[in-house]
């Protein structure tokens, strides 16, 4: 069985492109359309979703489907999870999932988060918290076909209050760890937000030369696509999320716009890969 970085290598070839489209269903942004052929919330972010992955399914080597969206709805939500997996497996055949969940937990329940994302759900990849520990993310990779992308210095506002002590600060000493971890493993990324300042960027590809990234920001959070691609190589996701996912209020327009700027995107993606 290939590994989650071989399968990744493979399919970036193939699309020329290393776009990670983030699925994060609000149905208060899901265009009027679909709510209109449909009263049941979950069955309409189905809908939409599915039209949004067969709209990009030629530019886009991953998705990243955020649980959260999905636990807000209960029951259904995690059914409808559960779904989404099958939909890219059935619409957009060799796409990688990757459950944005940031688990990070004791040994034993990181142990039963490892088995539900990898084993019950399918999911290729997880984003994973690294406060408590390595011990704790251990169970995570012993899963050697998987990935486990760890937070090191995130895209929000508050990143620094947190990442930015110690010296070095705790993301380097975070990257430092997993770079060494990897050179082992094979099957660890970290996950590295694009609006971050390019020193920052600058420090972590160096600290962590041996390692992918995920990076998230790139669109409505405003980071810097190309500078991202130029600062941390190639070994890379970047994910954008909402200016694909919303492009527009008018759901019959939703496929061709999405395949519209998906296309901007990975034009500018193939200046560096």
């Amino acid at each position: 069985m290939s590994s989650f970085f071989e399968k990744y290598t493979q399919r970036k070839k193939k699309l020329a492109s290393v776009l990670c489209l983030g699925l994060d269903p609000d149905p208060k942004q899901i265009p009027d359309f679909y709510h209109r052929t449909n009263n049941n919330i979950a069955q309409v972010c189905q809908n939409f979703i599915k039209d949004i992955i067969i709209a990009t399914r030629e530019y886009t080597i991953a998705y990243k489907i955020n649980c959260a969206f999905f636990e807000a709805m209960g029951l259904e939500g995690m059914q409808l999870f559960s779904e989404i997996i099958k939909i890219v497996r059935l619409n957009a055949p060799g796409a990688l999932c990757i459950v944005d969940a940031k688990r990070g937990d004791v040994p034993h329940s990181a142990a039963a988060y490892a088995k539900a994302y990898f084993q019950s759900f399918a999911c290729d990849a997880v984003t994973v918290n690294p406060y408590l520990g390595l011990d704790c993310l251990a169970p995570f990779w012993e899963y050697p076909q998987h990935a486990s992308m760890v937070l090191c210095r995130t895209s929000n506002h508050g990143a620094s209050q947190f990442q930015n002590i110690g010296d070095p600060p705790l993301y380097l000493q975070i990257a430092d760890a997993i770079n060494k971890e990897n050179q082992i493993r094979k099957n660890l990324w970290l996950v590295v937000g694009a609006t971050n300042n390019p020193e920052i960027l600058k420090q972590i590809k160096t600290t962590a030369p041996l390692t992918p990234f995920l990076v998230p920001g790139v669109g409505k959070q405003g980071g810097d696509l190309e500078q991202c691609l130029e600062l941390l190589g190639t070994d890379v996701l970047i994910n954008v999320g909402r200016t694909i996912l919303y492009c527009t209020n008018k759901g019959e327009d939703i496929v061709p716009m999405a395949q519209e700027i998906c296309e901007q995107i990975v034009l500018q993606m193939r200046k560096f890969i």
